[in-house]
């Protein structure tokens, strides 16, 4: 079974990816870059101790709330992008809930090609 079969057999879903071109800054606000979605298979697993990634329910306290981040990994065949010069980062919707790719990395094994991203979302409160 080649790698790109485990990442089909094992697959936690098929999943909905938003790319976005980098927005502009118009008179102080923001304007968001035109988006493009594709479908994408994948594997999403917690993200446990890797010590290349900040825990994942560190709590912060703020004025407005307290919010913490929820980190995971995701393994798929198609590339995925984190923010670069001209895109922001990809958003990959899971159960409904928009998780931002913050780290990606290309992986060849055997001469197949598939990318490791981490992938983070804001919680409030740390709940769920």
């Amino acid at each position: 079974m080649s790698l790109l079969d485990s990442i089909t057999a094992f697959g936690t879903g098929t999943y909905t990816v938003t790319r976005r071109q980098r927005g502009v800054f118009v008179d102080g606000n923001y304007t968001q870059g035109a988006a493009t979605t594709l479908q994408i298979q994948g594997v999403v697993q917690p993200a446990r101790e890797i010590q290349r990634v900040t825990a994942g329910r560190d709590m912060r306290e703020r004025e407005q709330n307290q919010t913490v981040d929820d980190v995971q990994i995701i393994h798929t065949s198609s590339e995925i992008f984190t923010r670069t010069k001209t895109l922001d980062p990809d958003i990959i919707d899971i159960d409904g809930v928009d998780w931002y790719v913050i780290r990606v990395e290309k992986w060849v094994m055997s001469g197949i090609v598939f990318w490791m991203g981490v992938i983070t979302r804001e919680m409030e409160g740390g709940a769920a």
